[in-house]
């Protein structure tokens, strides 16, 4: 399952992907916020973030301004491997060797056509495992 969050900023590119996983038929759930009106990143992360440790086939995307408040709430659970991402090499490359798991995405500067590319790159990069398994592991140490 893929779970969405966004704060204030992150509403109106929220609303365009949610409405090309429509169309997509992915399936998603959105725990917020619901509008443009100020709101707190972090209340949506913790919700999401618990969403996507419950089970690894799950993903989450994050949305707020620039895209950092959200990957920093998000990368607070040692479980969660989250990245700003603004291309499609840079989100192949966190899905190949970091095994992302949460998406970032600034809504003040990220346009939906290249957001939908970065999504779908999201989607369908799979892990390499093998080494990059075992830093993983190290991570949970840190």
């Amino acid at each position: 399952m893929l779970y969405l969050a966004n704060d204030h900023r992150g509403f109106e590119l929220m609303k365009q992907i949610i409405k090309y996983l429509e169309e997509h038929n992915i399936a998603y759930e959105h725990v917020g916020a619901f509008d443009a009106e100020r709101s707190d990143f972090p209340i949506f992360a913790k919700i999401v973030n618990a969403n996507v440790i419950a089970d690894s086939n799950n993903k989450g995307i994050y949305i707020c301004g620039t895209g950092l408040g959200a990957c920093i709430a998000a990368n607070r659970n040692k479980r969660i491997r989250a990245a700003v991402c603004n291309s499609i090499e840079v989100v192949k490359l966190a899905r190949e060797h970091n095994d992302l798991n949460v998406l970032c995405l600034a809504g003040n500067t990220m346009k939906i056509d290249l957001a939908i590319e970065i999504i779908e790159a999201f989607l369908t990069t799979p892990f390499n495992g093998g080494r990059y398994a075992e830093r993983i592991t190290m991570l949970y140490d840190l």
